[in-house]
């Protein structure tokens, strides 16, 4: 193949499908397999090359763990989740998030596909003119066609300088009060967006003093919705490492993002966000950011 450092369909169709008691005349491949296990957080009990138990029970736990069936077979779908951030692409996905108004026809299309959750925005970014928020009506609407809504909190959260303590004290007031007028529950998960290619300084002097201001503010608030993150691997592991979140919505399309390369998905993962496509015709079709979904 071309060493062009793309991961793309060649490098995935390459790829062998490793087993225990195979036929593996490579032990290189193993000791890759054994390697992207470990950093995974997955240990393979040792780098010997070989495809022993050990190594079966770490591919079977990471597949698990990141939405795959668990059967110990490292194939082409295991290899690409093991060793780039969104996996495979081609994934069937039962969660989606999206900036257009969830309208019965599109209601339908997303049931026809498969999906059962779709993530909606609490607010429009100022005067800006795509209206991305919930719409009048909207929810009941994804209600009556069986599905389930959970909401997503970011007016801009775009670039470094957005985030400090002080936003994230009014920003949690802005969602407190959107998410109760749309008449979300107690204990919902509100993800607060974090979207951009954040470095390790972005998130220790901006974006964690910002996830302090919402948990100051929400506590006032008598912690009435539990607070979530949307954003790159990095990001969701620090908040969450530094008792700041309880759930993290995982931007994993930007395989690129310095807070996903070297990043392993963490471990409170609810939503992982893998493709944007089109769904539908006519009335129903709709375009949507495709979600993996943690069942464990």
């Amino acid at each position: 193949l071309p060493a062009d450092g793309i991961w793309g369909t060649q490098t995935m169709s390459a790829l062998p499908t490793l087993q225990r008691y195979g036929n593996i005349s490579n032990k290189q491949i193993v000791y890759i397999l054994q390697y992207a296990l470990y950093i995974n957080g997955f240990d393979p009990n040792g780098f010997d090359g070989g495809f022993g138990a050990g190594v079966q029970s770490a591919v079977k736990k990471f597949q698990s763990f990141v939405g795959l069936s668990s059967d110990g077979v490292c194939g082409k779908q295991t290899w690409a989740s093991l060793l780039v951030s969104y996996g495979d692409k081609n994934r069937t996905a039962t969660a989606c998030d999206c900036v257009s108004e969830i309208t019965s026809a599109r209601a339908q299309t997303l049931k026809k596909a498969g999906y059962t959750t779709v993530g909606r925005y609490l607010t429009n970014v100022g005067p800006m003119t795509l209206n991305k928020k919930i719409q009048e009506g909207e929810i009941e609407t994804i209600i009556n066609a069986g599905l389930t809504i959970f909401p997503i909190y970011q007016t801009v959260g775009n670039y470094a300088n957005y985030f400090n303590r002080g936003r994230g004290l009014s920003d949690a007031v802005y969602a407190y009060k959107a998410a109760k007028s749309y008449g979300f529950k107690e204990g919902t998960i509100i993800y607060f967006g974090v979207d951009f290619d954040a470095l390790g300084t972005d998130i220790n002097e901006k974006i964690i003093p910002y996830f302090e201001g919402i948990k100051e503010k929400m506590s006032e608030l008598n912690n009435y919705y539990k607070i979530g993150v949307y954003g790159p691997r990095g990001v969701c592991s620090k908040t969450k490492e530094k008792g700041l979140t309880v759930s993290s919505f995982v931007g994993d399309m930007s395989s690129g993002f310095s807070a996903n390369i070297g990043n392993i998905l963490p471990r409170d993962w609810a939503f992982d966000q893998i493709a944007t496509i089109k769904l539908g015709s006519g009335d129903g079709e709709i375009e949507i950011d495709k979600d993996i979904t943690n069942t464990i």
